[in-house]
């Protein structure tokens, strides 16, 4: 064949071509589709080719037996030329399988192209809209469809913190676990211990960026305590100034490092984590031990409260007849110095409760220089001064106080004015007392 022709019928050839490929891009305009890569098939183009006195018993058996391009063929994977049954491959997922003459005479060759149906991949959302194969571009494809709630992007996505729901057809709350390590035990006052929460997925990998909030809470070891003694505090670090709340998000570890400090005085410290779309809660304690000195007892003797309710209370009522007398003798003989009664009978179980405060404080608390004992100590200290104790005069047991015989009597004269006044009334102050505890008189 003359070589002009040649080039004129490859001319046409290409003409041809380029007809076909504008068809196939014709084919996907259409409306808007979300488009993934099937998981096989679908990329791979055959060359089919058979000599002309040699055919395949039929087009279709040709299609589907691919074999190798001989190299003195055309390289383009597109041939134009009649398709014996377009239908045919159409609906085999193939383009359509068609037919050129390359050169003339015995060598002539039949040649045709096609590609094998992709497998498309089980949608993620909404997977009773499936993706149908498209051969003209060799994608998977199904129309766009709108995001549920809190889901975005095509294909459509979850937000964070959310996940799709086992029907692929909405976005659910991811749900969490979160657990406290590092707590326990004990922490002395002053002292601070390093912990962390830690978040975690159901399938138990860390969850970053889980918003996490610790709260704490105490039981204070002694009571009547100013909170700000007893309470300790979490804070992002040692320095930190902390308090009784933390929130923070957890890092790329799942973990929310902290820091608790302990306080001055003993409590029972209960640290609870919460977090977002957790299904717990994790709590665990901390003890922080008090003061080496136990308080005061507490006081159930209903007789006994009046008294520590009013320690002013100066009870002459129960006094005995004979030192009623005599008091009265004391009032009348020393009344230029405004005598003033500050304590008369006791109940003997209120003189107990005197004896207790006096050696809490003179023997265990004035000098103890611990940290963890700091509130107490005020505490009994102001206890001491509101009953008018004096550290130079223990209350006894047995005090005479406690049968109505004796009283204690501020008198504004001097003392040897006072002490010619009593003898008369039939009163005492025994010489022992008289300058450690100048008020106290008793019957004689």
């Amino acid at each position: 064949m003359d070589t002009r022709v040649q080039k004129y019928r490859m001319t046409c050839w290409m003409g041809r071509l380029f007809v076909v490929l504008s068809l196939v891009a014709s084919w996907g305009a259409q409306a808007a589709v979300e488009s993934v890569a099937p998981l096989s098939g679908g990329s791979t183009w055959y060359l089919i080719q058979w000599p002309v006195n040699h055919p395949f018993a039929s087009a279709e058996a040709a299609c589907l037996s691919p074999m190798n391009l001989p190299p003195w063929l055309i390289g383009v994977y597109v041939y134009v030329g009649t398709a014996p049954n377009a239908t045919y491959y159409a609906s085999q997922g193939m383009l359509n399988c068609v037919f050129l003459d390359t050169r003339t005479g015995v060598n002539a060759v039949y040649s045709a192209a096609a590609r094998y149906p992709g497998v498309c991949p089980i949608p993620t959302v909404n997977p009773t809209v499936p993706y149908v194969y498209n051969p003209t571009n060799g994608m998977c494809e199904r129309p766009i469809l709108a995001c549920p709630d809190h889901a975005h992007g095509t294909p459509c996505a979850c937000d964070d913190g959310y996940k799709f729901d086992a029907a692929g057809t909405s976005c659910i709350l991811e749900q969490y676990t979160i657990s406290l390590s590092g707590l326990g035990g004990v922490v002395m006052p002053k002292e601070t211990r390093d912990a962390y929460a830690l978040v975690s997925k159901n399938d138990g990998s860390a969850k970053s960026g889980a918003q996490v909030t610790l709260t704490l809470t105490v039981v204070p070891e002694l009571a009547g305590q100013l909170p700000l003694t007893y309470t300790g505090t979490l804070s992002a670090n040692a320095v930190s100034t902390g308090s009784t709340t933390y929130s923070e998000a957890t890092g790329t570890d799942g973990k929310l490092p902290f820091v608790f400090t302990a306080p001055v005085a003993g409590g029972l410290h209960t640290i609870t984590a919460t977090c977002t779309n957790c299904t717990n809660q994790a709590m665990d304690t901390i003890k922080v031990p008090g003061c080496s000195v136990d308080d005061l007892p507490p006081i159930t003797d209903p007789e006994v409260q009046l008294f520590e309710d009013n320690p002013d209370r100066s009870d002459e009522t129960r006094l005995t007849d004979r030192m009623k007398e005599a008091l009265a003798c004391l009032k009348r003989d020393a009344a230029a110095g405004s005598p003033n009664v500050g304590s008369a009978y006791r109940p003997p179980a209120y003189n107990q409760h005197l004896i207790e405060v006096w050696k809490k404080w003179r023997r265990e608390l004035k000098n103890n220089e611990e940290p963890a004992c700091a509130a107490l100590k005020t505490k009994i200290q102001g206890h001491f001064k509101t009953h008018k104790l004096k550290e130079t005069q223990e209350p006894v047991v047995g005090s005479r106080h406690t049968v109505g015989e004796a009283v204690d009597v501020t008198i504004s004269l001097p003392p040897a004015t006072i002490d010619a006044f009593w003898p008369g009334c039939r009163l005492y102050r025994p010489p022992s007392l008289r300058t450690s505890d100048p008020v106290h008189f008793i019957y004689r």
